[in-house]
């Protein structure tokens, strides 16, 4: 995971989504944590990076955490709803 998160731990998009890819895929990585804002710069990687490497979107720091130390419950977060009803917050 590359960029940046807010004082409120949202996460913030990123530049040059296909580069830093491509790095981690050289790099051997498996999966790659994105901000949920970067999902249409997916297009621009090449069909054999995408089959390589399990992209994870994230939207706020915690889904990030919990990917990156396999806290969570599986690989992808959960959908905003479903994340605002389990803490008891709406938007």
């Amino acid at each position: 995971m590359t960029g940046e998160i807010t004082l409120t731990g949202q996460v913030l998009q990123i530049g040059g989504v296909r580069e830093k890819v491509l790095a981690a895929q050289r790099a051997g990585l498996k999966t790659v944590i994105l901000p949920q804002e970067n999902e249409a710069d997916l297009s621009e990687l090449p069909e054999e990076t995408r089959q390589e490497i399990t992209f994870v979107l994230a939207e706020t720091a915690d889904e990030v955490l919990d990917t990156a130390l396999g806290n969570g419950a599986s690989a992808r977060p959960r959908p905003a709803h479903e994340r605002q009803a389990a803490s008891g917050t709406r938007s």
